[in-house]
């Protein structure tokens, strides 16, 4: 199976030559794609010293469902492996641990679950499960058949994504990052800023369900998860 690496990025020149890094030469991907959704900084200025990347550049920023649809749109391979640009202390292990499940037809798709911040994380590692994290695996015609348009907001992609997985009896492999963490928006833009950016993050998923679906779909997801993969 080919697979083709998506990393949506608005804003990542800290991080992305990182991820860049560590992904490069890996032996399971064919294409690697960074969609840089209308940064203002030097995010494609960094990309492009990665040779091996194709990368998409949006003249404004159009959030990050309508960017990753256009990057699948344009993948030449079956499976899709979606990373965050702003992960810190990943490595090349972790990309194949989320891989492999999918490509050895163990799971239709996989999902990580990484460190958050102290309160989040001790929830999240009780429960086992991450409905909002943004690294995964999973076959092309997931994606695509997802209703995204350019008014779907940016960060109701990951809850769009559960809610089909949900309707369509995928299988589910949750995928322990142990030591992989995300740059949080309060280390990039300082604490006011970081703080918008999270409350309009979660006014965008409510958008698209309630406080109570979200509830249910974290309930759902746990239930839908087949294994816990810590190899």
């Amino acid at each position: 199976m080919k697979i083709s690496c998506i990393i949506p990025a608005y804003n990542e020149a800290e991080t992305i030559g990182n991820v860049l890094t560590v992904i490069k030469g890996h032996p399971l991907l064919q294409e690697i794609i960074v969609v840089d959704d209308g940064s203002s900084d030097n995010t494609s200025g960094i990309v492009k010293k990665f040779s091996f990347v194709k990368l998409i550049t949006c003249k404004k920023n159009c959030g990050k469902a309508s960017a990753v649809k256009k990057a699948v749109e344009a993948s030449r391979s079956n499976i899709i492996l979606l990373l965050d640009a702003d992960l810190i202390h990943l490595t090349k292990q972790d990309i194949t641990r989320l891989i492999r499940p999918v490509t050895e037809g163990d799971a239709d798709i996989t999902i990580s679950l990484r460190k958050l911040k102290p309160i989040l994380n001790e929830f999240v590692r009780i429960v086992k499960m991450d409905i909002f994290t943004g690294d995964r695996c999973f076959k092309k015609d997931l994606l695509a058949n997802l209703p995204i348009t350019k008014n779907t907001p940016g960060y109701s992609l990951e809850v769009m994504m559960n809610d089909y997985i949900l309707k369509n009896d995928y299988k589910l492999i949750v995928v322990d990052f142990k030591h992989v963490r995300c740059l949080y928006k309060v280390d990039k833009i300082g604490i006011l800023k970081g703080l918008q950016g999270e409350i309009k993050m979660f006014r965008q998923i409510l958008k698209v369900m309630t406080f109570k679906e979200m509830v249910r779909q974290y309930y759902r997801m746990i239930k839908r998860r087949t294994f816990l993969y810590l190899a």
